[in-house]
Formats: C-alpha cells, structure tokens, sequence
C-alpha cells in the first residue's frame, strides 16, 4: 500500500511540474524534411475474432517508404496539441501527399535556457494519395479517385528544440505509430480492404512560434538577476564609504602609519 502511495505522489508531482511549466497558448508553423518508413504489417487484428485476414501488400507505410517534405502547424493550449501535418514523398514513381490531423497530450523538460524536450502521445486520422496527380488539375482538389487509403494513427514520440531566436527554434522530431486503414479503392466489406501495422517516422525543421501568453518566466528570472547584481554592486561600496566615513570622524582608528610619519614630519619642523 505504502509503495502505491509513493508512485502515485510521485506520477503527481510530474504531472503537476509539467502543467506548470506549460505554455499557456502558442501557435507554430514549421517547413521540415524528413521521412516515413513501415516497420511491420500484421495479418490480423489482435482483437478481430474472424479468420478474416489483412492485406499486408497494399500497406500504405510499406508501399509508401522514403524521404519526404512538408510543413506543419498547430497550436498548444497548456499540454493538449492540435496539429495539422502535411508532407510529399520525393519518390518520381509514386509522389505520394500524406494529409494528417491529429490531437494529443505532450510533456516539456527544459534542459537549459535554449533546450526543451518534449513526449507526446497523439492520435487522429489521415489521408493519403496515390501521387500528385490531383496538383497538376486546374482546379487544385482531392476527389475519391486520387485517394490512396483513410488511415487511422496512434504516434508516440519525442521532440528535441534548440532556441535560435526568441521565436524561432530548430526542431527534431521522430517516433513509432501504429495505424489502422481502409483502401480507397476497395469496398469496405471486401476481404484485402484493410491493413494494420507499425511504422516510424522523423523530421527536423525550423519552428516557428507565436506565444501569446509567454514570456513571463523569462522577464521574472532576468529582473531577478538584476536586482542580484545590483545588490552585489552596491555593498562594496557602502561597506567603503562607510570605512572612509569612519576613518573621517575619527582619527584615533586612522592608518597608525599615516599617523606615524605625519608626527615624525611634525617634529622635525619644529626642531
């Protein structure tokens, strides 16, 4: 009993640090590289009770492999993320757009002044295309037949930000997801319709931030230093004004060698 009461005081205590040390709402864009690679496509479903099997051929994560490009944004309210996530494999063959949104919970660890990691668990869904086809058109849009499959994710993760400027950062990024999806082009009901597996990712970009509540921290811990160095300035030289001062009022605590020559030069005027 005692040992749950100290992991449960102890989880608490974390999950406390990490609310308070929490923007309150911050907004970012950020350009990036990267890539997406399947680790693994299962047969079945843990929990499926049919002998109904997956189609392990047409994984997105596994047909889909390689480097890629985009941009994301988002916005952070205290410990909760919102992001919208688009990138464009660099394969000729197949330049596949992976649309995602998803929502989720992270926890920040300042490890200096410029440095931050984060974890996060986020889950949403995603589109993917078969190519870039559906940019080429006049009018720019994504209709039924440029879709690849509708992918459902769960992504763990971790993140590591270097403050260059007040607002701008350069972000790293990568984890381990596990997705769940449809085929676009099959019935849902058909057999080889659906795919599950594992697969990883990375990034690194320049994040860009816009903090509306932020900052206050940082004034808090710079006035501080201030007032520090102040105080350290100012008690040398009260201790010597007032030793000065002392010295004035009275002679008798004066340098005795001062006061030694001074009667020697004294006694040799009056002689």
């Amino acid at each position: 009993m005692k040992r749950l009461i100290y992991i449960f005081v102890l989880t608490t205590s974390l999950f406390y640090s990490s609310i308070s040390a929490a923007k309150v709402l911050e907004i970012f864009v950020q350009p990036q590289m990267g890539g997406m690679f399947g680790l693994y496509s299962q047969a079945k479903l843990p929990w499926e009770d049919t002998e109904r099997e997956l189609n392990t051929e047409e994984d997105y994560f596994m047909t889909h492999q390689g480097g890629n490009a985009g941009f994301s944004a988002g916005l952070e309210f205290m410990f909760i993320d919102l992001l919208i996530d688009v990138n464009q494999f660099y394969r000729s063959e197949r330049k596949s757009t992976f649309f995602s949104l998803l929502v989720g919970i992270d926890a920040d660890f300042k490890l200096s002044k410029n440095s931050v990691w984060t974890m996060y668990l986020l889950g949403g869904g995603a589109l993917a295309t078969i190519d870039d086809e559906w940019a080429k058109q006049e009018e720019v849009q994504i209709s039924h037949s440029d879709l690849y499959s509708q992918i459902v994710l769960l992504r763990l993760g971790v993140r590591y930000e270097y403050k260059i400027f007040e607002n701008i950062r350069l972000s790293l990024d990568g984890g381990i997801g596990a997705h769940f999806l449809q085929l676009s082009q099959k019935p849902v009901n058909q057999d080889d319709s659906q795919s599950s597996g594992v697969h990883a990712y990375f990034s690194a970009g320049i994040r860009i931030y816009f903090d509306f509540f932020g900052g206050g921290e940082d004034e808090l811990e710079n006035e501080d230093s201030g007032k520090v160095i102040i105080i350290k300035n100012q008690t040398p030289k009260n201790n010597t004004q007032e030793v000065q001062g002392n010295n004035t009022a009275n002679p008798a605590t004066a340098d005795p060698v001062n006061k030694k020559d001074n009667s020697t030069a004294s006694e040799k005027e009056n002689k």
